[in-house]
C-alpha cells in the first residue's frame, strides 16, 4: 500500500484521536488500574513536548507551531487528568505527586537538572513521605553539586526505605558504607 506522499500528497498529515470506554459499574480496583495506565500513557506521551522545551531552553531552538501545540496539549492532558480525579474535582495526592515525579525523571533524562529538581520538589509538596521523590531529588542535587541539600534527601529516603539497592546507594552517597541486614 503506498504512503500518502507516494500518492502525491506531500503536505498530508494524519491525526489520531483515541478514546477509552468501560461498562458502567466497573469494579473500583479495575477503574484504578485503567486510570493509572492511562495517566502513565499520557505522561510518557508528553516526552516529545518536554524534549522540545528542553531544546528551546538549552539550545535556543525555535519551537514551531506544531511544537507549541504539542506542549500545550501535553500540559492540558495531564492537568485535565489531575483535575478530573476525586470528589468535586479534587485530585488525590498520589496522582499529582506521581505525575510530578515522572515529569522530573523525563526532565532529568533530557539534562534539565534544575527543572527536574523543581519537579521532584513539587512531588514532595504533594506527598512529603514519597521515597522515590526523595531518591531522585537527592541524585539530581548531587549532580548539580548541591551535596548538603542532597544529603538531607538521602537521609529522608533512608528513613522511609532502610533496605534494598537504592538504600545501599544512599548510604554510599552519604559516605556511611554498607550496613549489614
Amino acid at each position: 500500500m503506498p504512503t500518502l506522499r507516494e500518492l502525491g500528497l506531500q503536505r498530508a498529515e494524519a491525526i489520531a484521536w483515541y478514546g477509552v470506554a468501560a461498562p458502567a459499574g466497573l469494579p473500583a480496583p479495575i477503574q484504578t488500574r485503567l486510570t493509572s495506565a492511562l495517566e502513565a500513557g499520557l505522561v510518557l506521551a508528553s516526552l516529545p513536548a518536554v524534549i522540545a522545551l528542553a531544546a528551546w531552553a538549552a539550545f535556543g531552538e525555535r519551537l514551531a507551531l506544531r511544537g507549541i501545540l504539542g506542549v500545550t496539549l501535553a500540559v492540558a492532558a495531564i492537568a485535565t487528568l489531575n483535575a478530573a480525579r476525586g470528589p468535586a474535582g479534587a485530585a488525590p495526592v498520589g496522582s499529582l505527586a506521581g505525575n510530578a515525579l515522572v515529569f522530573g525523571c523525563v526532565l532529568a533524562e533530557t539534562g534539565q537538572l534544575e527543572l527536574a529538581a523543581a519537579a521532584f520538589e513539587g512531588a514532595l509538596r504533594y506527598h512529603e513521605d514519597y521515597p522515590d521523590a526523595h531518591y531522585h531529588l537527592a541524585r539530581t542535587l548531587d549532580e548539580l553539586g548541591q551535596y548538603e541539600a542532597a544529603g538531607e534527601h538521602w537521609r529522608s529516603f533512608l528513613a522511609l526505605v532502610p533496605t534494598g539497592p537504592w538504600a545501599e546507594e544512599a548510604r554510599r552517597r552519604l559516605g556511611w558504607g554498607a550496613v549489614d541486614s
